[in-house]
């Protein structure tokens, strides 16, 4: 398990965390949520060991994330950010390969881990391709499956998957496609954490969700317990509705539009003056 105790940051005078608390879980998918400028990826690189400047401390398998060597910590968790550049002509197979790199196990047994995830992600007919020529969808989950390959262990100590906006640039199949993977993982002895924007995709897949303002917690906790619709409200300074279809809860944000509608027939009608 992954424990963050108070963990703050600060940039100058500007608050980027405040005594932020989370535990990431092996078997559970954990979404990060909150407007722009909440602090979500910032806590993300601390977790990851990007960021080593922050109070607070943070364990990892119940050992002291800074006593980790950069290779061991590689070979423990894996981070997929919103865009990764490649800029030499590398295969697909190759691209997926650079995530053995902390592992010494044999070529054999990295070669057959590639195959595996080559198949799990549906890209074995693309094996061969350039990842230049790949869209921009197939190229996250070539992405995807080299962080699949770089947590794919035999050992049975926990690893950890970071997604951070996955799905920004992916189509609504693709978003399911990458998240339903990633929920895959969690029966693997993995622990997710995921910053997502959309709110439903958070919903749809998340077991717990914390929720950030201003690098300060909203709430956390499970997801069925925490999607609320004071508590959206107070995180994202918007009304939304909550429905229930056949026991999944869909937000629906309040755009405005018959408050809008009703003051412009007001004014074109003359009512306000």
């Amino acid at each position: 398990m992954i424990i963050a105790k108070d963990i703050s940051k600060k940039i100058g005078k500007s608050v980027i965390l405040k005594d932020c608390n989370l535990r990431v879980k092996p078997g559970c998918f954990t979404a990060v949520v909150g407007p722009n400028g909440a602090g979500k990826s910032s806590l993300m690189k601390i977790l990851s060991g990007e960021i080593a400047s922050y109070s607070g401390s943070i364990r990892i398998n119940g050992k002291n994330i800074h006593h980790y060597k950069s290779k061991e910590l590689s070979a423990l968790r894996a981070v997929l950010p919103q865009h990764t550049i490649v800029n030499f002509p590398f295969t697909v197979e190759q691209v997926i390969e650079i995530g053995r790199y902390a592992h010494q196990t044999t070529t054999a047994t990295n070669q057959k881990i590639i195959e595996e995830v080559l198949r799990l992600t549906g890209l074995t007919d693309f094996k061969n391709r350039l990842y230049q020529t790949l869209s921009g969808g197939e190229k996250q989950r070539v992405q995807m499956a080299r962080v699949m390959t770089q947590i794919h262990d035999f050992s049975p100590e926990p690893k950890y998957l970071f997604l951070d906006e996955p799905t920004s640039s992916l189509d609504l199949a693709q978003q399911q496609s990458l998240l339903g993977l990633a929920k895959s993982l969690t029966q693997k002895n993995v622990g997710v954490l995921a910053i997502l924007h959309d709110l439903n995709l958070a919903t749809q897949f998340a077991d717990e969700m914390l929720f950030l303002k201003k690098g300060e917690t909203i709430a956390v906790g499970k997801a069925e317990v925490v999607i609320k619709q004071d508590i959206i409200e107070e995180t994202f300074n918007h009304p939304v509705r909550i429905i229930n279809d056949n026991g999944q809860k869909i937000i629906i944000p309040d755009s405005g539009i018959q408050n809008k509608s009703e003051n412009l027939n007001a004014i074109t009608y003359g009512h306000i003056n």
